[in-house]
Parts: structure tokens; C-alpha cells; sequence
């Protein structure tokens, strides 16, 4: 045989190439399957999306925030994800005191 080393390089490349080309939209097409399955199957739950859906409409709806404009109830998410934020770090901080106490 005498096949030289450059074509047999650029042979190899050319297929490892094609590897990640077919990997690459192998695995973009699962997920897209992925989704639709999660999609068909939260469609025949159904309740969980309007559950998700009376959660978010919940803090908007009191009647202190009737009447407010876009910005602001803009504003008033924002902080209360802040709020709900700093909560979850406070009880971070005091599992991680508790696990130090256990340990002493």
C-alpha cells in the first residue's frame, strides 16, 4: 500500500469530524425528544401547570398591589426574590453553625 501519511491524517480527521458533527445533533435531537415527551406527559397532569400557574399569579393578585403599575410590581418581585434569597442564606448559615457544633 502506499497511501501516504498527510492522506491518512486528513482520512482520520475528516471522521473524527463527522463523530462530533453526528454526536453533537444526536444528542440536540434528544433533548428536543426529551421535551416533547415532558411536554405530552405535564399535558395529560394538567393540574401541575395551573397549580404553577395560581402560584405566580398569588402575589400579584393581593390587594395592597392592585392598582400599581407595571414597574413596580416589577420592583415588588424583584424584592421579594431578594427577601426569599436572603432567608434561604440565613438557614444556609445555620445548618453549616449546627453541622460545626456536631462536630466540636
Amino acid at each position: 500500500m502506499d497511501s501516504s501519511p498527510i492522506l491518512t491524517a486528513i482520512k482520520w480527521t475528516l471522521i473524527v469530524f463527522l463523530a462530533g458533527f453526528i454526536g453533537y445533533f444526536g444528542k440536540y435531537l434528544g433533548k428536543i425528544l426529551i421535551a416533547k415527551f415532558h411536554e405530552g406527559k405535564s399535558r395529560i397532569a394538567g393540574s401541575d401547570s395551573l397549580d404553577s400557574l395560581d402560584k405566580s399569579n398569588k402575589d400579584f393578585s393581593s390587594p395592597e398591589l392592585k392598582g400599581k403599575t407595571k414597574e413596580e410590581l416589577e420592583l415588588e418581585k424583584e424584592r421579594l426574590k431578594l427577601e426569599k434569597k436572603k432567608l434561604k442564606l440565613q438557614k444556609k448559615k445555620l445548618k453549616i453553625k449546627e453541622k460545626d457544633k456536631d462536630k466540636d
